[in-house]
């Protein structure tokens, strides 16, 4: 420090004395401190190691509370009496934001929102935490927006809660899930995954109830397709809390849901009353659904599938027809006979010549006789569960399909207060198909073929005879009937589904064009590639790449041919892109079909997941950041977490909107005090030749 700037900094400190004197806060006085300073908190690496470290460690204490509430639940048949303080608990709130905060809806507005995620801190936490403790906390209607439905004039309701009401959401459905998750798996582990549901649960995808049906169905000959008449609508709250109370005898928990649940509606300016229903779009809505729909696959499973396993115990994997068991033995006394003759005469001799044309002949009989017996085989059921869409696949008639669909129907009314669809509850062979959440699910029963298949004997000798081979295979496609009406309804094809130019990105350079089409079909790809046929895709990779060339093309005023001979049938588009390293140079490319299945890995569906209902080892840095300094000025009192991107800015019109758009899901949280934010709202930090100055910097980059 040179000799001018000590005496500047020692005239500052006798302000500070003078401040003191004068009764000013001592809070006050540490912020004049930190920015008369203006020293960066520099850390070494050891020191951000420890602070890593610390802060876990600190996360894993803060969450004890729930930790133990979550080893305690792992027991299905304990009772909770009292869970009303876990939401006493400001970390829990905390632990709430984390999850959601990172969303990329998290800022989306509800009805009279606050927008408590662009500014939230342990203050607020505190805030939320006291209106629950002393009751007075109120939920806000719920904002209904109405989206379409692919290929469907219909709309969909989806209501959007206030990002308080969210935080608060997310607190209960981590409490329920460590209550009812538990519950789910033994319901796997008891029925050996034959009843259970997969929808909206930790580690589970709808290739978990894919595969579940691919394993178990193989026998089954027919399916029910459930549907229900508007399910989340029409859950009833007495129901509910009914089945809630059998888990949680905490009654001040159970009156909160139930003023959640009754929030109302607010449809545009119109309030409705919530007498029914859990909105879709909420966040606890699909475990309150679930938990609502467990006695149905429990019934379900009891009343159907188990009879079927019971009877399957005195029957075998394989079992004989009589007709198939005559026209054996006759053929292997024919064989013995054939054997004796060739002993004693020669290969040409006229009986040979006739024995050996007559056990033929009952040879090709017994291949075309049917070999099973169908009654004293083992039967199939599985049943399968994801949200509102359900199947039960089984093996039987007509006549008992329909006798199972109206006592689904009947429990359905009486147990669960819901109508079963009968238009769109169908009944449908396994060899016919049927669709089930976007994929077309399929039983190929290949006919019989004859094979020579090489044996080995006793004796050492070989042999290759005969054997007929059959195979019964699940096989799992994309529904490209849904994509396409999805393609149509995005304006990527027209009524007749051929490709058209998207005219709304034609604001775009030809760069990004290309990549959004690319990253567009390659999710398509990366959720199909574990199917067994991808070749339907092919006609997805057509429209979107011929939607690409003439959306290039009318950006560029000209004509496909020219378009495909400037930037190849591929679209390759070059761009150079500065670096900190320097000029990059980076190609788009739209990936067709044939190009992803060469390079294209197929996703793991197996994952395990380490089940913990409160996400607490995850987004711990957000949660940390919350109890450290302002990462500005230093200040350690009512520190927040500010959005850098917030929706505010992402809104305003750039030169690059595509980059715009991403940062909407790449948004970085950076702890500040209520100063700090308040001037960073104003646009103090806006003027690029006077960037921000951290004072901590490795705080804001966590």
């Amino acid at each position: 420090m040179t000799e001018v700037e000590l005496q500047v900094y020692l005239n500052e400190r006798r302000i500070v004395t003078k401040l003191t004197s004068q009764g000013k806060k001592k809070k006050t006085i540490n912020i004049i401190f930190r920015r008369m300073e203006k020293k960066k908190k520099v850390l070494t690496k050891k020191e951000r190691i420890d602070f890593i470290e610390t802060g876990k460690r600190q996360a894993v204490n803060l969450s004890r509370k729930l930790s133990s509430f979550t080893e305690k639940n792992k027991n299905t048949d304990h009772i909770n009496y009292k869970v009303w303080h876990l939401l006493h608990d400001p970390f829990t709130y905390i632990n709430a934001y984390a999850k959601i905060s990172k969303n990329r809806g998290a800022l989306t507005e509800g009805h009279q929102d606050e927008s408590a995620m662009q500014l939230f801190g342990l203050q607020k936490a505190k805030t939320i935490s006291e209106l629950i403790k002393k009751g007075k906390y109120k939920f806000k209607p719920v904002k209904r927006i109405w989206i379409p439905k692919p290929g469907k004039e219909t709309k969909r309701p989806l209501g959007i809660p206030t990002q308080s009401d969210r935080i608060v959401q997310e607190a209960l459905r981590g409490i329920l899930e460590a209550i009812y998750e538990p519950e789910f798996r033994e319901q796997g582990i008891i029925t050996n995954d034959l009843s259970n549901n997969y929808g909206f649960r930790p580690g589970c995808s709808t290739w978990s109830a894919l595969e579940k049906l691919k394993k178990h169905s193989q026998r089954c000959n027919i399916v029910i397709e459930g549907d229900i008449v508007s399910a989340y609508d029409n859950v009833d709250h007495r129901i509910l809390i009914d089945k809630l109370r059998q888990r949680i005898k905490d009654k001040k928990l159970l009156n909160f849901i139930k003023l959640m649940l009754r929030s109302g509606v607010m449809d545009e300016s119109r309030f409705e009353h919530s007498l029914n229903g859990t909105p879709q779009g909420g966040i606890v809505s699909p475990l309150l659904f679930n938990i609502y729909m467990l006695d149905f696959d429990r019934y379900i499973y009891n009343e159907f599938i188990s009879p079927i396993m019971e009877e399957n115990e005195n029957k075998k994997d394989t079992a004989e027809s009589k007709a198939y068991g005559y026209i054996k033995r006759k053929v292997n006394l024919k064989a013995k006979e054939l054997k004796e003759i060739k002993k004693h005469k020669p290969r040409n001799h006229p009986e040979v010549k006739k024995a050996i044309k007559e056990f033929r002949k009952l040879r090709a009989l017994r291949n075309k006789t049917p070999h099973s017996d169908v009654k004293r085989l083992k039967k199939g059921a599985v049943y399968v569960r994801y949200a509102d869409d359900w199947v039960l696949a089984l093996t039987g008639n007509q006549t008992e399909a329909e006798s199972i669909k109206e006592k689904i129907t009947e429990f359905l009314r009486t147990q669960n207060n819901m109508q079963l669809d009968d238009e769109k509850t169908k009944i449908t062979r396994t060899s016919d198909g049927y669709k089930f959440l976007g994929f077309e699910v399929r039983l190929n029963i290949k006919k019989p073929k004859l094979q020579r298949v090489l044996l080995e004997h006793k004796n050492g000798t070989f042999t290759r005879p005969l054997r007929r081979t059959t195979s019964r295979v699940i096989t799992i496609e994309p529904d490209v009937g849904r994509i396409l009406r999805r393609l149509k309804l995005l304006n990527f094809c027209n009524q007749q589904y051929e490709p058209i130019g998207k005219a709304a990105w034609t604001v775009y350079d030809e760069f990004q064009i290309v990549q959004k089409y690319s990253q567009i079909f390659r999710g398509i790809y990366n959720y199909y590639a574990p199917c067994e046929r991808l070749n339907p895709l092919s006609r997805i990779s057509y429209i979107l790449q011929y939607s690409c060339a003439k959306t290039l093309a009318k950006r560029k005023k000209l004509s496909i041919k020219k378009i495909f001979a400037m930037y190849s049938t591929k679209l390759k588009i070059k761009r150079e892109i500065q670096g900190v390293k320097g000029t990059i140079l980076r190609t788009a490319t739209f990936l067709d079909l044939p190009t992803l299945r060469k390079i294209a890995k197929t996703p793991e569906t197996n994952t395990s997941v380490v089940y913990d209902p409160f996400r607490i080892q995850e987004h711990w840095r957000t949660k940390i950041k919350l109890y450290n300094e302002c990462c500005i000025c230093g200040e350690t009192e009512n520190i927040a977490l500010h959005h850098i991107n917030s929706l505010r800015t992402v809104k305003k019109k750039g030169k690059d909107k595509f980059e715009a758009i991403r940062n909407q899901t790449e948004r970085l949280q950076i702890p500040v005090c209520t100063k700090c934010h308040n001037e960073i709202t104003h646009g103090k930090f806006n003027d690029p030749k006077k960037p921000i100055e951290f004072y901590n910097e490795f705080l804001a980059k966590l």
